[in-house]
């Protein structure tokens, strides 16, 4: 019973040694400001209506933090998201598995709309855009919405534009960015050379730098968005 709790204790310090030093590295770029790691967790609540994933049913996060990139109010977190299957044998499984954020727009507008840019072999698939309309597809980059809904003005040129030169290679599995009247939700999948923490194996350096790169160009074309 005492070895375990040291265990963990000492686990614990470990984990947070490792997530202090990799988010230093992870927000150094200037426009991140107020960056704060928090003991908070990612509720179901907090994922029911992003319009990528549905029907949700548990949640797993670590490394949560708050900030704002230029002036742009985020929430980012490490974390799993599991959706129920039919099944019986195994009633969940995983729908998503690497970087997530939730930042803050100043558009208005009614419905959604959904980015998604995959591989050739899609990973993290989305499940909530069956019934949507697609709006846009070329190469990688599709786009969802509402029939009819003239996407391009709602979210503006230069966001897309910039948004389409992100592509998926290296670790990047997958980015499905979902886009609300108030919320941006960003999914970012990556293999276990990022999401994984450093136990049994070192830091893949390339690995982690090659998730910077990406986040922030996802983050460059976020706060143009509208524009």
């Amino acid at each position: 019973f005492l070895s375990k709790k040291r265990f963990y204790a000492n686990s614990k310090n470990y984990i947070d040694f490792v997530n202090d030093t990799l988010n230093a590295e992870t927000f150094a770029n200037d426009k991140f400001i107020d960056i704060k790691s928090t003991d908070a967790k990612i509720e179901i609540a907090d994922v029911a209506t992003n319009g990528v994933y549905a029907d949700i049913v548990r949640v797993a996060s670590r490394n949560v933090i708050t900030g704002k990139y230029v002036d742009t109010e985020f929430k980012f977190a490490e974390c799993a998201l599991f959706k129920k299957t039919d099944n019986k044998k195994q009633p969940t499984a995983a729908a998503f598995v690497g970087k997530f954020f939730d930042a803050k727009n100043n558009l208005k507008f009614e419905g959604n709309i959904v980015i998604n840019i995959s591989r050739s072999e899609p990973v993290d698939v989305p499940n909530a855009i069956d019934n949507r309309a697609k709006l846009y597809t070329d190469g990688s980059v599709t786009v969802y919405g509402d029939e009819g809904a003239d996407f391009r003005a709602i979210i503006g040129e230069q966001f897309f534009g910039n948004l389409k030169k992100i592509e998926p290679i290296d670790h990047l599995l997958n980015l499905s960015i979902s886009i609300w009247e108030g919320h941006t939700f960003a999914f970012m999948s990556y293999d276990d050379d990022v999401i994984a923490l450093p136990f049994d194996k070192a830091i893949n350096a390339d690995a982690f730098k090659s998730f910077t790169t990406d986040l922030k160009k996802v983050f460059e074309a976020i706060n143009l968005l509208g524009k």
